[in-house]
């Protein structure tokens, strides 16, 4: 198996400032105010309203989820890159004894 540790810690870099990016942009949607009364003052705009606000609720809840995910996949990345890096110094470490002797 061939592994890049550090194509491995800058994927995780990536997946993170993605996290960032869509964090911010969930922020910026929740703050996003939608006036009651925008669409009218009768049925069919109030209940405009309510679906459209409930529908704001969930793509805010959904991009959070998606910044929980892509943080916890870039630290994974740089984590393992970590591990394949400290694993190669000790087997580059053990070789070189074998062949010193």
């Amino acid at each position: 198996m061939w592994v890049e540790p550090e194509l491995l810690h800058s994927g995780g870099d990536v997946a993170r400032s993605a996290g960032q990016r869509v964090l911010g942009g969930a922020e910026a949607l929740s703050a996003a105010a939608i006036g009651s009364s925008i669409f009218g003052d009768f049925d069919a705009a109030r209940s405009f309203h309510q679906r459209l606000s409930a529908h704001r609720t969930s793509r805010v809840d959904a991009m959070r989820g998606n910044h929980q995910t892509l943080t916890d996949v870039g630290q994974k990345a740089q984590t393992a890159s970590g591990w394949f890096s400290q694993t190669e110094r000790e087997n580059t470490r053990d070789v070189s004894h074998i062949t010193d002797a």
